[in-house]
């Protein structure tokens, strides 16, 4: 356990992950969340602003250059936290992920999309979706991981996300 301004981290095992991937199978954005900061140490605010464009599935890389923050009932990509632009290593397993993820969303026949405002905000468009969504590729924010993770428990409390990223360190 680290301490982080008096919150313990929890560094989970390899069968605690698989337990909360397993109990959240069927809730894509959770799932999708949880195997993200699994294997990759993301921000929880970094990972629900990847596009399908951040990912090279040819080189098995994820550029992290964005979060997505919401004020005012509005979403807008900012830069990330300490200006960490960076680029990852995916393993197979998350490449697999997301290779199938993709195909589920794209088979949607109704899904949203979005475009970038001068302003950095986000609305309706055809530019891009998001990997972090709901089965329809609608946007969702990293407060909305955090409570459906609390209202969906596994056992006595709820996976930390941050954790996940201490978690992901420390493999």
């Amino acid at each position: 356990v680290t301490e982080n301004e008096g919150n313990p981290h929890v560094i989970y095992s390899d069968e605690e992950v698989k337990r909360y991937l397993e109990a959240y199978k069927d809730n894509t954005p959770l799932e999708t969340a949880i195997m993200i900061a699994y294997h990759c140490g993301l921000r929880v605010s970094e990972m629900v602003a990847l596009t399908w464009d951040d990912i090279d599935f040819g080189k098995k890389q994820l550029t992290v250059n964005k979060q997505l923050i919401s004020k005012n009932r509005m979403f807008y990509f900012a830069p990330c936290k300490y200006s960490s632009t960076r680029t990852i290593d995916l393993d197979d397993e998350i490449i697999k992920y997301l290779k199938e993820l993709k195909t589920k969303k794209e088979s949607v026949p109704y899904r949203y999309s979005y475009s970038v405002n001068p302003d950095r905000s986000i609305s309706g468009g055809e530019d891009f979706s998001f990997v972090v969504s709901r089965d329809d590729s609608k946007v969702i924010s990293s407060d909305n991981i955090h409570t459906r993770l609390s209202y969906h428990r596994l056992g006595k409390d709820p996976l930390k996300m941050h954790s996940l990223r201490h978690t992901h360190c420390t493999k």
